[in-house]
């Protein structure tokens, strides 16, 4: 049965969309949402609000696909139409290698660093035990050399996490309007988000605007 009403809801949004009524069809996905699959519901909430031109919620939507694993190669070609944009930014195509290796970094699952220490540590002690690292100097660094990576990613994802602009918003020294006016972000953008308080977040990245802004205009993923 959830099959079928995946179906027609699909094909109902798929009619909305041919004649370009994005909104109604936007509609349509929402009220199903309980019958698809979560990539599904994130990706067509995603590509309808790129149709609208809508950067902020089209990319927090696609980026929620693709963190559901969501495969369909429509997921990142959407999402390079977003990034492509000149006003939207992205800390991994930052010039500052701190900055990009740190969004991506928190880009990759921790998964993913466990496995790596895993097999550092595995070949690390089958060396020792094949003599083939005779120092234990030497030893302890490939275990250390191991363990780092899993422990920068569990630091990192303690201290700061990824967010998308929904609309263009001003940055702030502090976290009030009363505060020096650093600029903008425009909406769609990827930043990286620090602490907090009350209405605020503060913005690590871009690092060339680091500021405060209002909590409504930022949305996680």
């Amino acid at each position: 049965m959830a099959k079928d009403n995946s179906s027609e809801i699909l094909n109902t949004a798929k009619d909305l969309y041919l004649k370009a009524d994005y909104e109604s069809a936007l509609e349509t996905i929402r009220e199903g949402r309980d019958d698809l699959d979560p990539g599904l519901f994130h990706y067509n909430l995603g590509s309808l609000h790129l149709k609208k031109n809508e950067l902020g919620p089209a990319r927090l939507h696609l980026e929620k696909a693709k963190k559901e694993s969501f495969s369909f190669p429509m997921v990142y070609k959407n999402l390079d139409i977003v990034i492509a944009q000149p006003q939207v930014y992205d800390p991994t195509k930052s010039k500052d290698i701190l900055e990009s290796l740190t969004a991506k970094v928190l880009d990759t699952p921790v998964t993913f660093f466990f496995i790596l220490a895993a097999v550092i540590c595995s070949a690390g002690l089958l060396a020792v035990r094949k003599n083939l690292l005779k120092s234990v100097a030497t030893a302890s660094l490939v275990l250390i050399l191991g363990i780092v990576p899993l422990s920068t990613k569990m630091i990192l994802d303690n201290l700061y996490s990824s967010a998308i602009v929904l609309k263009t918003v001003r940055v702030f020294e502090g976290p009030s309007q009363v505060f020096t006016d650093y600029g903008e972000i425009a909406e769609g953008s990827r930043v990286i988000i620090g602490e907090s308080k009350a209405d605020w977040y503060y913005v690590i990245s871009p690092k060339a605007i680091q500021g405060w802004v209002p909590k409504a205009d930022i949305a996680f993923y």
